[in-house]
């Protein structure tokens, strides 16, 4: 139940019944501890040595920390967030066994399947859904053992392409506009935290999404589809289709694509 998205953490958090507004209580006091603490070691780019907190803690301040990052209404500070909680999970991802790595990646709705030793199988589109926008050579799929739509992977490629999936996952939840009323004791946090942002901003080195797809991560038939289209020559019906459902596929929306 450690990874905070996961279906076990949600239906957990569904059972205690928790309620923003229960933040108010003292005995909800290290909730609000630890969520602060996760958004102050984004922003400060470190984390805090201390001793374990006890799983519900690390359970329930996940979505408080969501919410004061939220209420910053930063996209720098957003982007910060989520890349360095994506980071964190990678480091446990790489400590799972095999069976308990598919298990998070199919929580993502991947089809990912373990091979012989720590090699794993991923479908082709799940693999470029995250991988199109890293720049590396290696990350490109012809630089891939590609066999029947499967691309093969290692257990830290595995590992990176979940971090990619998670920031993706934390950044659309931190995009969802909070239409509740904050508590006090909620709101002090945030504004504290404001203050350290508007001092760290300046310096955050964040690596961007890229403003345009790498079109090097695509299959050589989509790649060149891709690039007769952005040239404005003639392409047929059925190669826009084709087209347009890959790019649909791996995360694109219809207006991005239009």
């Amino acid at each position: 139940m450690k990874y905070p998205f996961s279906k076990e953490a949600t239906e957990y958090v569904k059972a205690l019944g928790f309620s923003i507004q229960d933040l108010e209580k003292e005995e909800f006091k290290p909730i609000l501890d630890r969520a602060e603490e996760r958004v102050k070691e984004a922003l400060l780019g470190k984390r805090e040595v201390r001793r374990p907190l006890r799983e519900e803690i690390e359970i329930l301040s996940f979505p408080v920390s969501i919410i004061m990052t939220s209420a910053m209404n930063n996209q720098v500070v957003k982007r910060r967030f989520a890349d360095f909680e994506a980071k964190r999970i990678t480091e446990w991802l790489k400590e799972e066994n095999c069976e308990n790595l598919i298990k998070v990646a199919k929580s993502f709705n991947w089809r990912i399947r373990a091979l012989r030793g720590e090699i794993f199988a991923l479908h082709f589109v799940d693999y470029l859904k995250n991988a199109v926008n890293f720049n590396e050579a290696k990350w490109k799929l012809v630089n891939r053992v590609l066999s029947n739509g499967e691309v093969r992977l290692s257990k830290n490629d595995v590992a990176r392409l979940l971090e990619e999936e998670v920031r993706k996952y934390i950044e659309n939840k931190l995009n969802v506009k909070l239409d509740i009323e904050l508590p006090e004791a909620l709101n002090e946090r945030v504004e504290k935290l404001t203050q350290i942002a508007s001092k760290e901003v300046k310096r955050f080195k964040l690596e961007e999404t890229p403003k345009e797809l790498n079109q090097e991560a695509f299959p050589p038939c989509i790649k060149n589809l891709y690039q007769s289209v952005t040239k404005g020559l003639r392409v047929s019906h059925i190669g826009r289709f084709t087209l347009t459902s890959f790019l649909l596929n791996i995360g694109l929306k219809p207006e991005e694509v239009i």
